[in-house]
């Protein structure tokens, strides 16, 4: 019943697939997102158990014959293991603190990226002091609320491009 549900389902959802669906829209974006923590954590774990791997199967710690590992070479794997994490976040802090020194402070990208923000924050400033001058009365208050709207031009702007 199940091989007939699966030969008759397929043709169906690859039609749909082919069909009813478009591909994404490419957008740039400056990172990777949720999927940098994703990495970050890999790589973390990566650490930790390949270390302790290394400590469990080295020839000192390997005990030919018996089934067991004494209980003091687990307590040194367990510590290893755990002086690789903190070695692992350390030598992650100190390349990103050196990468920041060498390559991203006082380049183009920051200086402009800089000056961006301060213009966005004067006009901020600007937008909300015209804002408060002109709100000597509440319904004028709110007169200006509905009628400031920063975001059009950017909503019309994406939904042109679909």
């Amino acid at each position: 019943m199940a091989c007939l549900n699966n030969w008759l389902e397929g043709p169906s959802d690859a039609f749909k697939l082919t069909t009813h669906l478009r591909k994404p829209i490419p957008v740039r974006v400056e990172s990777i997102g949720a999927w940098l923590d994703c990495i970050r954590g890999i790589a973390w774990v990566a650490a930790v158990v390949n270390t302790v791997l290394v400590c469990l199967y080295h020839p000192d710690f390997v005990h030919i014959g018996m089934a067991t590992y004494k209980e003091a070479d687990f307590k040194m794997c367990l510590l290893i293991g755990l002086t690789a994490s903190h070695a692992f976040l350390l030598v992650r802090y100190v390349v990103r603190i050196a990468v920041d020194k060498m390559y991203w402070r006082h380049s183009e990208e920051k200086e402009r990226l800089d000056r961006t923000e301060q213009r966005l924050r004067g006009s901020c400033l600007d937008t909300l002091s015209k804002s408060t001058i002109h709100a000597t009365q509440e319904e004028e208050t709110r007169d200006d609320f509905w009628t400031l709207d920063e975001g059009l031009e950017e909503v019309l702007r994406g939904s042109k491009e679909d």
